[in-house]
């Protein structure tokens, strides 16, 4: 996996004179964690990116892979942002089917798309999400627990789901039914019924009365499965 964050800090880092333990120190991380980060055996959580664009002068874009690396000034969210330029990637927080479990059972499903430090984050190219981004439930990603060959999905890659997309029939979706989580590819019947289809093929009927209530809900089509995912630190 090309290493585009890791080369570009490393490259203005060394533009700016500034050693590895001075930097971090800058930064609010250890020297070892910034040569991980160049070295490309980590990277940096989203929340670490203002702090290293202010200090190497460099907008986040830049950093993330556009051309230009300017820094402009910060915007009140406090990211520099390049003049003319979109804001290409979108930092996505990744859970685990356990995590869902848990945040549903305790109600608070609204954490679901909370940001912390300690949280794994990928970023994710916009324009794979064809679909609008809603800030109130915008996309995020959970950890297959199975291989589904057949959808393109490896055990313990990143499945991105996105709220804002309706999923239709035959889509792949994250589902939830009587509080377990899972990816199934779905069939809207007209009559308001949903057929959850397997990989294997094997489905199973959710009644209308059921559909979209405390006992079944889709969350969100599965846009893509992403492997060889270097985590966040």
């Amino acid at each position: 996996m090309e290493n585009i964050l890791g080369t570009r800090i490393h490259k203005k880092r060394i533009e700016k004179k500034i050693t590895q333990e001075k930097f971090g120190e800058i930064v609010g991380v250890s020297k070892w964690t910034i040569i991980n980060w160049e070295s490309g055996k980590r990277i940096p959580l989203a929340t670490y990116l203002p702090k290293i664009s202010s200090a190497l002068g460099a907008s986040v874009n830049y950093l993330l892979g556009e051309e230009d690396g300017f820094a402009k000034p910060h915007t009140d969210d406090g990211v520099h942002k390049t003049a003319g330029s979109k804001d290409s990637f979108v930092p996505i927080v990744v859970r685990s089917f356990e995590d869902m479990e848990r945040l549903y059972n305790g109600l608070l499903m609204k954490e679901l798309y909370k940001m912390t430090q300690e949280d794994e984050l990928i970023f994710l190219e916009k324009h794979i999400l064809k679909s609008r981004i809603d800030d109130s439930q915008p996309p995020f990603a959970v950890i297959a627990e199975v291989s589904c060959a057949g959808w393109g999905i490896v055990r313990g890659s990143r499945v991105v789901v996105n709220p804002a997309e309706r999923a239709e029939s035959m889509d792949v979706a994250l589902i939830r039914y009587h509080n377990k989580f899972a990816f199934k590819k779905i069939h809207l019947i007209p009559d308001g019924s949903v057929e959850l289809i397997a990989e294997d093929g094997k489905t199973l009927n959710i009644p209308a009365e059921e559909n979209d209530t405390a006992a079944f809900q889709i969350y969100g089509k599965a846009i893509c499965a992403l492997s060889n995912i270097i985590h966040g630190v």
